[in-house]
């Protein structure tokens, strides 16, 4: 498995928002955009829960370590 580093993790999610900006756009001017919309979010929403989850691996990582 690859992993990302953290600059490419922030890299990647500013470019998700950045595009979700512009798709909302398209999405008020034409509902046909509302798929992609969609799935920007759920990009973003995955990135954060997988940031999420790795940092509750470090702290049960860490906490196992103090014991």
């Amino acid at each position: 498995m690859i992993t990302k580093s953290a600059k490419q993790r922030d890299i990647e999610i500013e470019r998700l928002r950045a595009a979700l900006l512009k798709v909302a756009k398209l999405v008020d001017a034409d509902p046909v955009y509302l798929p992609l919309f969609e799935r920007l979010e759920v990009e973003i929403a995955l990135d954060q829960s997988m940031g999420d989850a790795i940092t509750r691996a470090r702290l049960i990582a860490r906490q196992r370590a103090m014991v």
